[in-house]
């Protein structure tokens, strides 16, 4: 991650679900509590943050951000590949079977935000460029 990068959730700022899996991947990457945390207060983080949590491996100054990533893109393709394909579909089982079990409800959760007063509230915030100041939801 580039230093000077930020990494969040903010769907519920604009008083939506995080519908595109957010929901699934943020309580997964970080436990529930802090996972919630995520996609409650919709904050975004620094890198410094975003690595000591986990969430990424590096973090590198923009010039050098291109360079560690092509180093470790190399480091991939010159390694065994069917051992890496399939540690990675390994990896990769629990969070296709949590997203295989829940992505058709949180996308219908997040539609039917999309009707809510929270979310029109926001829209017209951002538009007008002032702060939201949502209501009961309905």
């Amino acid at each position: 991650m580039a230093e000077h990068a930020r990494i969040g959730d903010p769907h519920v700022n604009a008083g939506i679900v995080a519908g595109d899996g957010g929901a699934i991947l943020w309580p997964l990457l970080l436990g529930p509590h802090r996972g919630k945390e995520v996609l409650l207060l919709g904050d975004l983080m620094n890198s410094g943050d975003a690595e000591r949590l986990g969430l990424v491996n590096a973090v590198h100054a923009g010039p050098e951000l291109a360079e560690a990533a092509e180093a470790v893109a190399r480091r991939l393709a010159t390694g065994p590949r069917v051992a890496i394909e399939f540690n990675k579909r390994l990896a990769n089982a629990d969070i296709l079977d949590r997203v295989n079990r829940l992505l058709d409800t949180s996308l219908a959760l997040e539609a039917l935000t999309f009707e809510t007063s929270d979310h029109r509230e926001a829209v017209k915030a951002f538009l007008e460029k002032r702060p939201a100041v949502f209501g009961k939801g309905s």
